[in-house]
């Protein structure tokens, strides 16, 4: 009885704290002092409404404890769940809050989802909700939902588990998935399982099955690099038609997965002997699958020696007058791959061909292959090129360059956003005005004539 009548005074004080500071934050216009003096109010509150004086039960409702805070009866109904001497990572989530019983209930993350079973978004948040709990757990939760999910919310679900380098246990979340009776949730599967296995299995369930059996249980680590070995087998030897086929099936792969569990994917495929290959490749000039690779080298950073001898021969001849469709994909995908920090090298050819369009004699094929080296020198994102792309732009005196430069170089290597205005005399007047938060040896350089 006295446990009711203090919580019903606690509620009671939490409604009034919550109505005379939302008349004080109207009554102040919304000033800064109003709101910190609410949260003040509401802060100290909260830390008065523990499980014991509201009366919540751990098999009950959800706690209402401090996060990083068991209170004695989730305590003890979760460690009736999971054992008396349950480590303390297996009585609270990912966030620090505490598990309650109902968080280990199938039937209660069941009911939660089909609350709403045509609203995919409902379906998602809980999904994330889930992704919270400790790995295991939140595995468990999942296979047991899944048979009854809607197949809108099973399209949704497995984004938690994948997304910014995904869970430890993402192979196992996507094995539901990859194993569902709809082709559009077996799809999604095997599109995320891409970034773990650097194959698309879409229409060929035997091949995930196989790749499943040798590597589903294991780390993720070893999984990514095992996967990336097999790739690399997989390619030597393919016919140009198979290897381009293949490459397009893989040209927007997410690599996230690789840096979060730390594996040095550039160093695994190196050692495979990728970049042999792709020696190959460049040197055997097909159609189309040269573009390809250097696309697919762009996103692996090889070594500057490497890219030296085997793509900047590319560059030569690219302030030629006019440019065949095929030469000009060519030598877009060679300034592509060059733009990289460390790739300083490069330099000079990637500015000459941003200033032979300034000239206009490039032909129509030309604009890809300036535009990629603009936007290379932005990532490589040397300050000394600074002034030399503000002199490119003070040479164009139609003015094509102002955007074209302004926008895709300058704006990254300056933080300053574009806008119309910004020709040759603004960025003259910029320079003059900004030279000194340089380095000495930048700021003492001249805008070329």
């Amino acid at each position: 009885m006295l446990q009711r009548i203090q919580t019903a005074l606690i509620v009671a004080l939490v409604i009034a704290v919550a109505v005379m500071g939302y008349d004080s934050f109207r009554m102040r216009r919304e000033t800064s002092e109003a709101m910190r003096e609410l949260t003040a109010g509401m802060q100290a509150l909260s830390a008065r409404l523990t499980p014991q004086e509201t009366g919540v039960d751990a098999n009950e409702g959800e706690a209402l404890a401090v996060p990083g805070s068991l209170g004695a009866a989730e305590r003890d109904g979760v460690r009736e769940a999971v054992g008396a001497e349950a480590p303390e990572s297996l009585l609270t989530d990912r966030m620090g809050r505490p598990l309650l019983a109902a968080d280990r209930d199938v039937a209660t993350w069941r009911a939660r989802f089909l609350e709403q079973p045509d609203d995919w978004r409902h379906g998602l948040a809980v999904a994330a909700r889930i992704a919270e709990l400790p790995p295991e757990l939140a595995l468990e939760m999942m296979s047991g939902v899944w048979p009854d999910l809607p197949v809108g919310h099973k399209e949704q679900v497995l984004k938690p588990f994948v997304f910014h380098g995904g869970h430890e246990l993402a192979l196992d979340f996507l094995q539901l998935a990859a194993a569902d009776d709809a082709p559009s949730v077996r799809e999604r599967a095997y599109a995320y399982l891409e970034s773990y296995a650097f194959r698309n299995f879409d229409g060929d369930p035997a091949a995930y099955a196989a790749w499943a059996e040798r590597w589903q249980g294991r780390p993720l680590d070893e999984v990514l690099v095992g996967s990336a070995r097999e790739l690399v087998e997989r390619l030597n030897g393919l016919s140009f038609d198979e290897l381009s086929r293949e490459m397009e099936l893989l040209e927007d792969l997410d690599l996230r997965a690789a840096r979060k569990f730390d594996v040095d994917l550039d160093a695994t495929f190196e050692e495979a002997g990728l970049l042999r290959m792709a020696e190959n490749w460049i040197l055997a000039d097909e159609e189309g699958v040269t573009t390809q690779v250097l696309d697919w080298v762009d996103g692996l950073s090889p070594p500057s020696e490497w890219m030296q001898t085997q793509v900047m021969p590319l560059l030569d001849g690219a302030t030629r007058a006019q440019l065949s469709e095929e030469d000009a994909g060519v030598m877009a995908a060679a300034c592509r791959a060059l733009g990289e920090p460390g790739y300083g090298f490069a330099r000079e050819p990637l500015l000459e061909i941003v200033a032979q369009r300034g000239t206009g004699s490039g032909g129509d094929a030309y604009d890809g292959v300036a535009m990629a080296a603009v936007m290379s020198l932005a990532k490589i994102a040397d300050p000394r090129d600074v002034p030399r792309m503000i002199g490119l732009i003070e040479a164009d005196a139609s003015g094509g360059q102002d955007y074209w430069v302004g926008y895709f170089g300058l704006r990254g290597m300056t933080g300053v956003s574009w806008d119309e205005s910004h020709d040759g005399a603004w960025w003259r007047a910029w320079w003059e005005a900004n030279r000194s938060g340089y380095a000495p040896e930048v700021a003492a350089l001249e805008i070329p004539d």
